[in-house]
């Protein structure tokens, strides 16, 4: 995590908007108005696909905001913690379904 304290307020914009913005809901009315798009005008150009857009207009918010750069970047690190957590809990909960013989399919259940 010490690498955090290197970047520069755009890069620490352009990882919160990653983060802040990539879930499965944006994503997906993303793509769906992309493929709107696509069939109402034909084109397909990457450069404007709303995700992309959603991004970048995210970062260029972050980065012109009044928040210092440490700040942004403590937000940043939080962040990152909880997703490592997340992870390990998962990793966690799924070693020990494996231990006592539950398959995986359980843990999806949300069963112990």
């Amino acid at each position: 995590m010490a690498g955090l304290g290197a970047l520069e307020r755009r890069e620490v914009a352009d990882l919160l908007a990653n983060f802040e913005a990539t879930t499965l809901l944006n994503i997906s009315r993303d793509k769906v108005a992309d493929t709107l798009n696509r069939l109402q005008n034909g084109s397909r150009d990457k450069e404007v696909a709303s995700f992309a857009r959603r991004l970048r207009d995210l970062s260029d918010k972050t980065a012109a905001s009044g928040a210092s750069t440490s700040a942004l970047r403590l937000r940043l690190w939080t962040l990152v913690m909880q997703s490592l957590a997340s992870f390990t809990a998962f990793t966690t909960a799924k070693l020990r379904a494996a231990r006592e013989g539950y398959p995986c399919r359980v843990l999806l259940l949300g069963l112990p």
